[in-house]
């Protein structure tokens, strides 16, 4: 499900933190969604990560593998705007995913508020009812599941299935088939490829019947956040296929 009033308190201060009250909320969770999915009700989940809370925060320059930014860069300021967006839309069937605990609060040199700093300043940009909040790591959490439960439901689902990956992905080898697929940079696609934005927004808004899968790092976030809301399933499923799609594990809980 998403957050209630006891999840939200829970996860507002990091004294609270026990390990097993945070799989059991993440798993209602993730549950809450699957059984969105068997249903086959349209909705549309985005997710803040550590790498978007950071970013939409203005406060760290950032260079990873998949992405870059630099709060000096006045450039880098107009995309950040885009992120910004993902976290306003007021729709009843659209879903932001905000930080949970990644680590145990203050361990690998984290300060203890981090995350808490981070999820109430991505509610604060949108502002939107606490029911429409949920765990940022949920597919994370359980990503075995997908794969084993979720990949098995979209399979049923009569649905033209979409998908977003990075250029060297081959997300056919999860199985499913797929109506049609897009691949962006595997570096900053959010800031080199938003020529595609429209073109997937032509593509998908004008079919009542699609489901879209992102494994698309913030390029799937954004794009997610500039399509229609009311028919489809669109899902920031994150990196919880790359295994599959990308033939290596690229995240440590995948290990």
């Amino acid at each position: 499900m998403p957050y209630t009033k006891e999840q939200w308190d829970y996860y507002s201060d990091w004294r609270n933190f026990t390990p097993e009250k945070d799989i059991q909320y993440s798993k209602e969770q993730f549950d809450f969604f699957l059984n969105k999915l068997k249903n086959n009700e349209p909705f549309s989940i985005v997710r803040f990560g550590e790498g978007e809370s950071r970013i939409v925060l203005k406060e760290q320059k950032l260079n990873r593998r998949e992405l870059s930014y630099d709060p000096l860069i006045e450039k880098d300021k107009e995309y950040v705007k885009d992120l910004e967006n993902v976290a306003k839309i007021d729709h009843e069937n659209y879903y932001v995913g905000i930080q949970s605990y990644t680590y145990k609060p203050g361990e690998k040199d984290r300060p203890f508020d981090e995350f808490i700093i981070q999820r109430n300043y991505v509610k604060s940009l949108g502002n939107l009812p606490l029911e429409r909040y949920t765990c940022s790591r949920i597919f994370c959490n359980f990503y075995k599941k997908c794969e084993t439960e979720l990949l098995p439901i979209v399979k049923k689902l009569n649905r033209d299935v979409y998908y977003v990956s990075c250029i060297n992905s081959f997300p056919e080898k999860l199985g499913l088939s797929i109506k049609k697929s897009w691949k962006i940079n595997q570096k900053d696609a959010w800031k080199v490829n938003t020529n595609l934005y429209d073109q997937i927004k032509q593509e998908i808004d004008n079919n009542k019947n699609a489901l879209l899968i992102c494994s698309a790092g913030f390029f799937g976030n954004i794009l997610i956040s500039k399509l229609k809301h009311d028919n489809n399933i669109l899902i920031n499923i994150g990196s919880v296929y790359d295994p599959v799609i990308l033939g290596k594990k690229t995240r440590g809980y995948q290990k």
